[in-house]
């Protein structure tokens, strides 16, 4: 293994394994069961439950979900001053970002993609349209990470900040902006 590819997984292990505390992971698993248990809901009763799982699923559980392993990543190592420990090594930064990411992508893809395809398949919706659905959020996620990671280096409070965003910014501009509407 290269000196490079060794010190990406030795970030990712790093990160990884600061990142899966109790309380995110109840964190994580609270907002899957809440959309699968809202996608049954809708579908019990007869209503169509793919706006739900769109809306709820990938307008607003994958980004907070990623906002919660994505911003602390870095961002707590930062805080607390050891990140200069991992500055000092004699790697490439960017060898750090990829390693930090792989770790938030570990974490948050799986916490987003099974409970969307639970939820898919919940509401009836198929095997297709689920894995195309559970795909769909995987990607965002990714992306919401790489964001949310660099927040989480560059703005003091990355969640609060994150929080107003997703909250304020993705939900009624996404609503508003949707052709379909």
């Amino acid at each position: 293994m290269s000196g490079g590819v060794r010190a990406i997984a030795a970030v990712w292990w790093l990160v990884g394994r600061t990142q899966l505390s109790r309380a995110r992971l109840v964190a994580l698993a609270a907002g899957g069961v809440v959309l699968v248990a809202l996608t049954w809901a809708v579908a019990a009763s007869g209503g169509d439950a793919e706006p739900v799982l769109n809306r709820v699923g990938v307008d607003l559980l994958v980004p907070l979900l990623t906002l919660v392993v994505a911003a602390s990543a870095l961002g707590d190592l930062d805080a607390d001053g050891s990140l200069v420990y991992l500055w000092l090594r004699p790697v490439p930064r960017w060898q750090l970002a990829v390693g930090a990411l792989g770790a938030v992508g570990t974490i948050a893809v799986p916490a987003v993609m099974v409970p969307i395809a639970l939820a898919a398949l919940v509401a009836g919706l198929g095997a297709v349209s689920g894995a195309v659905t559970a795909a769909t959020g995987a990607a965002t996620a990714l992306a919401y990470g790489a964001v949310f990671l660099a927040a989480g280096l560059w703005l003091e409070r990355a969640l609060l900040w994150g929080l107003l965003y997703v909250l304020v910014w993705e939900g009624p501009v996404s609503a508003a902006s949707d052709p379909r509407r």
